[in-house]
């Protein structure tokens, strides 16, 4: 047996000197915290003190010429001074390149003798890395498949600091195959989900609750508020304004929210102290129908595919043609084997529940059966997976029936991650097997910086995609060749992380939400910013925004736990909801979403504990929708009160033309200190204006004063304005008056000699002069 053993680890052996390879993949450890060893006193030193494994013999590294490279790197964090910092973003695809070190473990001579300690400390030398001139650029400076620590080790220009890299390296034997509850970090260790103790758990209450419900075992509860798109029967959105929902979340609150195809559903990504989770709850009740365990890291971004309506719809129709072909073909007996097979498939397709695609920090991708709650697929990352959308095949969109139509756009998936690039795969069940590990079909290139948001048109003709550096990138998806078709650089977020991309459902205007407290709207054909929308902070963390499904409004959250809705043809923020009545979260706002089925809207906080509000529209809540109040009511509530009231609406009435805006109407009727509630001056003031937005007073006094009131009015109004006229001429007579009398007697004096005495005499109604002042020279 020894000898077996000692062959197989000679041919293996044999195997490495006959293929040799370009290239081992890296490893990385996990982060250092720099801050926490910043101390005043402390010398700088970073200790990672972990065991990096690599799953090849050791004897193969010593009969070549193998070369061990060490790089030391940091992540660029987006800053409130990006611009500044755009260079180095973009400059290693967001690493920033601290040092590099190298070992060779083996001489150069024939022998091939290896001259390493193993299972000593070794000290290597830290060097800087060096910028290349374009004209030093060779092939192999330009491969972006190797690392830049090897390229420097081939210039031969090393620059070295006064630092060191301390390692050692070792044989070992090959450890026996273990479970861990997190993440696998060796080649020897296999993922498991929970613990033995949970997992039995778990399982006892499922079967206890299939034991107390045999007929709903996995059932999702699909209770629902409406049939249609609120654009298809004739209901437009509405801002909504009433509390339905608070659902539960975990202890870090919620991070990202998506509603279902037709608003059934709402996804909602929450995080716990070390599991994040996706949990689904029915949008017409409230209640937690299923819960989707499998991610590490936090969730930035889910999209629903298609959902149980959509495939029984088309199932429908699938079957309906079906018919109509036998009923065609009357007197053909049996079905033929390829009619069998697509019954066959067609069963299997209505068995399959909505699709739910994931993506999160633990550089994954997930495609999941909400119905079942299984993970059809998974994509693997080198790094942070930010933004992940369903994508039809190389064909588009095709199909005669909905259920064919819905099949093909969730066929493949399309990824953008923090290394900059764009990648497709292939999630179909046939492709992917009983492994759930997706192949990737594409690698994009072309961004800068890490891609933040990816969104797709109606058509899924065209892809979108928004970077850290603020530069936006439009896409071809016709036979998957990811064509460039236009690259958008504005200078007004030029350098700014772009957090969110939104496209409505004409295609025609692209949202975006960039890191400098301001939402734009973009025209797609020109290419030029049309509103900008202001109020929000966005300038720190990952903030989302939505569009109404009929594009009419805009929803946003904000780093100060405030939701904006702005009128997206005005650029205004809407004001038909009191900001009282508006979610006010504790926190930030992460994310808003809008049900695109019913008039329905959903905000989250990640905050502790902080449960997901989910709003409304109710029409009585409504101050600018309540419904008229008849004539004769409002009669009934004023009576007695119009002559107070033509006073109190002419003091209100500023611009005096007659004619009162709502807010004027309400504060004169509220002087009068009645009982008359708010929404009744509400309902009075859409009666009395009739479909305009302002009323006027004499036709208001014509139409609901009691007989005798107007002409009353009328007549105090005259009275008023005859004194007031009065008062106004003999003041101005007196003044007047006086004005030229004192005039005359100036002038008589300068023409009259001067009397004895120095004075001028004046007659009196006595006969006598009477003594006046005298007059001076000036």
């Amino acid at each position: 047996a020894e000898e077996e053993e000692k062959k197989e680890g000679e041919e293996e052996i044999e195997h490495h000197e006959t293929v040799l390879y370009d290239r081992i993949l890296p490893v990385m450890t996990q982060p250092f915290d720099l801050t926490t060893h910043l101390k005043e006193g402390n010398p700088l030193c970073c200790a990672w003190e972990e065991t990096i494994g690599l799953d090849e013999r050791l004897q193969s590294f010593m009969k070549h010429r193998y070369l061990f490279v060490f790089e030391v790197m940091d992540f660029i964090h987006t800053r409130e001074n990006a611009k500044a910092s755009l260079k180095h973003l973009t400059k290693h695809n967001g690493w920033r390149k601290i040092a590099w070190a190298f070992l060779r473990p083996n001489k150069d001579d024939a022998n091939g003798g290896g001259y390493v300690r193993t299972g000593q400390k070794l000290r290597l030398q830290l060097y800087k890395y060096k910028n290349f001139w374009f004209w030093q650029k060779g092939r192999h400076l330009q491969r972006r498949d190797t690392c830049d620590a090897w390229h420097q080790w081939r210039a031969r220009a090393w620059k070295p600091y006064k630092a060191t890299l301390s390692v050692t390296i070792q044989g070992v034997a090959r450890p026996p195959e273990r479970l861990v509850q997190q993440r696998a970090f060796m080649p020897w260790e296999r993922e498991e989900g929970e613990s033995e103790l949970a997992m039995t758990m778990r399982k006892k209450e499922f079967q206890d609750k299939r034991q107390a419900n045999p007929q709903q075992e996995g059932a999702l509860d699909k209770t629902r508020l409406g049939k249609k798109w609120i654009g298809a029967t004739g209901k437009w959105c509405r801002v909504p304004n009433s509390p339905m929902h608070k659902l539960e979340t975990d202890y870090r609150g919620c991070f990202v929210l998506a509603f279902s195809t037709f608003g059934t559903f709402l996804a909602c990504a929450v995080a716990g102290h070390r599991r994040y989770k996706i949990r689904i709850f029915n949008v017409a009740n409230g209640s937690e129908v299923k819960t989707l365990d499998g991610h590490y890291e936090i969730v930035y971004d889910m999209q629903w595919g298609m959902e149980r309506e959509e495939i029984l719809s088309g199932l429908e129709e699938a079957l309906a043609g079906k018919q109509r072909e036998e009923e065609k073909g009357a007197g053909v007996g049996g079905l033929s084997k390829e009619e069998e097979e697509g019954g066959d498939q067609a069963d299997k397709t209505a068995q399959m529940g909505p699709l739910l695609v994931s993506a999160s920090a633990d550089t994954t991708a997930r495609v999941w059966n909400v119905e079942d709650a299984s993970l059809v697929a998974s994509c693997h990352h080198p790094s942070y997976v930010y933004a992940a959308r369903f994508c039809p095949g190389p064909d588009g969109v095709k199909g005669e029936t909905q259920l064919e139509k819905a099949m093909s756009a969730c066929q493949y998936v399309v990824t953008g991650c923090y290394d900059s690039n764009l990648r497709l795969w292939d999630v179909r069940a046939e492709t992917v097997g009983d492994s759930a590990h997706a192949q990737i079909i594409k690698l994009v290139e072309g961004h800068l910086s890490h891609i933040n948001s990816v969104v797709l048109d109606t058509n899924m003709t065209k892809l979108y995609s928004a970077d850290g550096a603020g530069v936006i990138r439009v896409w071809s998806l016709a036979r998957h060749s990811f064509d460039l078709i236009k690259e958008v650089e504005e200078p007004e977020v030029k350098g700014d992380a772009i957090n969110c991309l939104r496209l409505d459902r004409s295609g025609k205007h692209l949202v975006l939400l960039a890191r400098d407290n301001m939402v734009r709207m973009m025209d797609t054909e020109r290419w030029q910013v049309t509103h900008r929308f202001s109020g929000l902070r966005s300038s720190l963390h990952q903030i989302r925004c939505d569009l109404s499904p009929d594009g009419k409004f805009l929803m946003s959250g904000s780093e100060d736990g405030q939701v904006f809705v702005w009128n997206t043809d005005t650029g205004e923020q809407d004001t038909s909801v009191p900001r009282e009545r508006m979610p006010h979260l504790r926190g930030l706002v992460t994310d808003v979403a809008w049900n695109p089925a019913e008039r329905i809207i959903a905000c989250c906080s990640f905050s502790r504990k902080h449960p997901v509000i989910v709003q409304k529209y109710e029409r009585d809540a409504d101050v600018m929708a309540v419904e008229e109040m008849a004539e004769d009511e409002v009669r009934d509530v004023l009576q007695g009160q119009f002559s107070e009231l033509a006073e109190a609406f002419k003091r209100m009435d500023k611009s005096g033309d007659g004619k009162l805006q709502l807010d004027e109407f309400r504060d004169g009727v509220m002087s009068l200190e009645s009982d008359v509630t708010e929404m009744q001056i509400f309902r009075m003031f859409k009666t009395i204006a009739g479909g305009t937005d302002e009323i006027e007073l004499d036709e208001f006094i014509r139409r609901f004063a009691p007989a005798g009131t107007a002409e009353e009015i009328r007549t105090n109004t005259a009275i008023e304005k005859a004194r007031r006229r009065h008062s106004q001429t003999r003041d101005a007579t007196t003044r007047k008056t006086a004005t030229l009398g004192l005039l005359e007697e100036l002038s008589d004096t300068r023409r009259r000699p001067r009397v004895d005495g120095g004075g001028v005499g004046e007659p009196t109604n006595s006969g006598h002069r009477r003594q006046l002042p005298p007059i001076s020279s000036t």
